[in-house]
């Protein structure tokens, strides 16, 4: 969920890559990680959730690292073979500690670290995009959003989680100055789940409805136009490719369903991978 939100936030499309994206992944690049990246927040006391942030991931098992690569055949990394495309950590009990974001055909470009701030759920980013722009949908002027507080540095966002019958329901984001954030709508059954996002006006920004097998891995993806701006909705098929033995998926291929004068075609978009370690 992070990710795509990372994503979207930036307009880019993290999908992407011939080669192991890994490589690049030198002690200097990890110095790079370690010292432009912020300080890590504390990670107790805890807060007690119904979920774990791995368990929200879709992540089965004492998950440690999951080092995510692509390769794009559609865009404008198709041919840079694969790439880097995200990391993330987590403690034994599942929570998030840190998240490194990359995207321009492989860039690092952010860093996020999470933990517990005065009881409640926190992160702190840290940006190292060097170049580039930020792309925005058009959008009505916003509501008035005032700040509540003193901006606290310690954070750049705070979170509250609502469940119903142990799944999670709703996740509200906060600035660290108590002005509203983006919040996020979720939904799921045994075949099929799906995420809302809403801008603090409560305007319905975008929505993702994901088609589940029998063990729960994704084998579809929707990508609702919810504003309009396609004028249809864009349909993924995403085919699991190879699992590890705690059941996560390591290889996979993503496909757009297009169809045209009564014909239905599939374009492959990307391949991705996953490198996953554990405790």
């Amino acid at each position: 969920m992070k990710k795509t939100i990372f994503a979207l936030i930036l307009g880019i499309s993290v999908f992407a890559t011939v080669g192991l994206a890994q490589e690049k992944l030198t002690p200097e690049l990890w110095r790079r990680i370690d010292s432009d990246g912020p300080k890590p927040l504390p990670q107790s006391p805890a807060v007690k959730r119904e979920t774990t942030d791995a368990e929200d991931e879709g992540l089965k098992g004492k998950v440690k690292r999951v080092i995510r690569e692509y390769r794009s055949y559609t865009d404008v990394c198709a041919k840079r073979g694969r790439l880097l495309g995200d990391i993330d950590d987590f403690d034994q009990n599942g929570n998030q500690l840190r998240a490194v974001s990359f995207a321009n055909c492989g860039q690092l470009v952010g860093i996020t670290v999470y933990g517990f701030i005065d009881g409640f759920r926190a992160s702190l980013y840290k940006s190292v995009f060097s170049s580039g722009s930020v792309t925005l949908l058009n959008a009505p002027p916003p509501k008035p959003n005032p700040p509540t507080q003193k901006p606290d540095e310690r954070y750049t966002y705070k979170f509250e989680y609502s469940y119903t019958a142990g799944k999670p329901t709703l996740m509200r984001m906060f600035h660290n100055d108590g002005r509203r954030g983006m919040y996020y709508k979720y939904s799921s059954s045994p075949t099929e789940k799906s995420t809302s996002a809403f801008t603090p006006d409560d305007e319905h920004n975008w929505r993702m409805v994901y088609k589940l097998d029998d063990k729960g891995n994704e084998i579809e993806q929707i990508s609702v136009d919810v504003r309009k701006v396609y004028g249809k909705d864009i349909v993924y098929r995403i085919q699991n490719k190879a699992f590890d033995q705690a059941g996560n998926w390591i290889q996979r291929s993503r496909y757009e369903i297009q169809s045209e004068n009564g014909k239905t075609s599939e374009i492959l978009i990307s391949d991705e991978f996953r490198t996953i370690t554990y405790h």
